[in-house]
């Protein structure tokens, strides 16, 4: 399937939101800025990882049994692996009795007490394979209905009564909608539909300066506005699509727009100021859209290292910052070079892995 580089951008700036947030909340003692910016995020950027998985969720391809296994192996087990290593490496450092290592990750599992930011993937496991059932098994139409009804269900539930539901069904229940929202988007609106366009980017940025004051939690089941928050959410996740796709065609240019740029240049009669300068801002747009690019691409690791540097090794207590949000910024960089030593080192055992098959054969 094509990657398209937008995508990887929003995914890689909701990730590093995710990041910097959970330090802020951590901290009890945010800036206003701070709490400003968790205010903006946290209106639309878990919301945004569900409907991007919809998106790309292709519903008839595999069996139930199939898909379960699928996303067995890419979401629950890199769960488990990160509940397990935080509990192991409190057992290390002598904070837990290794006889509660096994007792501990399965009560972790099970209920409410894992790492932080892990909810979402056993969430993203339960909404999809709800979303594979009733859309599978029912008509369409009819399985709309029933996604809609569970998430307006679990909202009337207060979220004292179920907070401690095996598995996170509770909140897994919230999630099934956005990631129809995914569906319905490729369906009806498929991202090759789009099209820079100064009108689109005002309406988005206008959107978007609406979002701190629509701020709702999914990890706690909280919707101030009820279901009106789903469309907010999904309102404010197709503004923010929309400008990373704008982002996308300023920093990467294709063909058409170089040659624009060279007609430009000898239509004012050959003078380099004007290419050198949107050269130049093109470099220096590239680096740091690269590297959110780069988080983007490899989100799920990103969000299982920071739950285990944050849970367990509270990374952030050996930072003599003041500011969390830097604290924030500097714990993201040494994840993604953590994630980039780990897939260099699996890249070059693959390839030798490949070379020895070759020579075999």
């Amino acid at each position: 399937m094509y990657r398209y580089r937008f995508v990887d951008i929003a995914r890689g700036i909701g990730m590093l939101s995710v990041v910097i947030g959970h330090h802020i909340i951590l901290s009890n003692s945010g800036t206003p800025f701070e709490k400003s910016f968790c205010d903006f995020f946290w209106s639309f950027h878990m919301p945004l990882f569900f409907i991007l998985s919809g998106y790309f969720f292709n519903i008839q391809k595999y069996s139930i049994k199939q898909q379960v296994i699928k996303d067995a192996k890419h979401i629950l087990l890199p769960c488990v692996v990160t509940i397990f290593a935080s509990y192991f490496y409190d057992i290390i450092i002598g904070n837990v009795p290794a006889a509660k290592l096994i007792t501990r990750s399965v009560a972790a599992i099970f209920l409410l007490v894992q790492p932080i930011g892990v909810w979402f993937l056993l969430s993203l496991f339960w909404g999809r394979l709800f979303c594979k059932v009733a859309l599978k098994y029912n008509k369409y139409q009819m399985g709309i209905i029933t996604l809609l009804l569970l998430n307006v269900l679990v909202l009337i539930i207060p979220f004292d009564m179920v907070k401690f539901t095996p598995f996170m069904i509770n909140r897994a229940l919230t999630c099934p909608v956005f990631i129809l929202i995914g569906i319905l988007c490729r369906r009806y609106f498929p991202f090759e539909r789009l099209q820079a366009n100064l009108l689109y980017t005002v309406i988005a940025i206008l959107i978007m300066a609406s979002a701190p004051l629509l701020y709702f939690d999914m990890s706690m089941c909280a919707y101030p506005l009820f279901t009106m928050n789903i469309v907010t959410a999904t309102a404010l996740t197709a503004g923010f699509l929309y400008l990373c796709y704008i982002l996308e065609k300023v920093t990467y240019p294709t063909s058409e727009n170089a040659t624009e740029v060279a007609t430009e240049k000898v239509r004012i009669g050959g003078g380099n100021i004007i290419y050198l300068l949107k050269k130049g801002i093109n470099i220096i747009l590239r680096l740091p859209v690269d590297y959110i690019r780069y988080i983007g691409r490899h989100s799920l690791a990103v969000l299982c290292y920071h739950a285990f540097l944050i849970s367990a090794v509270r990374l952030q207590d050996y930072i003599p910052i003041e500011s969390t949000f830097t604290v924030g910024l500097i714990v993201s960089i040494i994840i993604s070079i953590i994630v980039y030593l780990q897939t260099s080192i699996r890249k070059i055992i693959l390839d030798e892995n490949e070379r020895k098959r070759a020579n075999r054969s």
